[in-house]
């Protein structure tokens, strides 16, 4: 199943059995906090917080950046969804979504939904 809100187009997968109860999720991974690119993808998700609401749907973005990087990031840009801090690249990695950027291996930019209806 796909659907598509405000251009993005979500792809369903599987739901982890830790996923958030009872809610749709937007996964989304971006490669820095902070860079133009990410900040304004961040706002775009901010700014469609309603619409995922009425979807039953909850944002989660995932980075290799530190949860310290993370708070300074939501704060600047007056984000109020949850941003993993992926450190030790297991999740990106398990979402096969990585790159390399001059030697460093960073998150790919990508966006996955999951239906809460999916996860038993």
């Amino acid at each position: 199943m796909t659907v598509v809100v405000s251009g993005v187009t979500l792809t369903a997968i599987p739901r982890p059995r830790t996923a958030i109860a009872g809610k749709n999720v937007v996964l989304y991974f971006y490669p820095k906090d902070g860079t133009p690119g990410c900040t304004i993808e961040a706002h775009n998700f901010q700014r469609d917080q309603p619409q995922y609401a009425q979807r039953n749907a909850v944002v989660v973005g995932v980075s290799v950046d530190t949860t310290d990087s993370h708070k300074e990031f939501c704060s600047k840009e007056g984000l109020n969804f949850k941003l993993l801090a992926d450190t030790e690249h297991k999740v990106v990695k398990q979402y096969e979504s990585t790159m390399n950027y001059k030697g460093v291996e960073i998150a790919a930019r990508n966006t996955f939904g999951s239906r809460a209806s999916s996860c038993r």
